[in-house]
């Protein structure tokens, strides 16, 4: 649960609500596919796509990735 929320806490600072996004702006492809609760699908999950983030059971919103205004940047 804390990956999912760590993530999730990261990629929901990006939601963005324009359904146009710049190619330099896509998820890297380290950070998309399907993130679980302790590795198990039947719990909490949050798929991320180039464009997309989805928690289980809720529709998609858009996302951005903004490198430059993480902690880390």
């Amino acid at each position: 649960m804390q990956r999912i929320s760590i993530i999730a806490g990261l990629f929901g600072l990006a939601i963005v609500t324009s359904a146009a996004l710049a190619e330099d702006a896509r998820v890297p492809k380290a950070a998309q596919g399907v993130w679980a609760e302790k590795g198990k699908c039947s719990g909490s999950t949050v798929t991320i796509t180039a464009n997309t983030l989805q928690y289980k059971g809720s529709k998609p919103d858009a996302v951005y990735f903004a490198p430059k205004e993480s902690p880390r940047g």
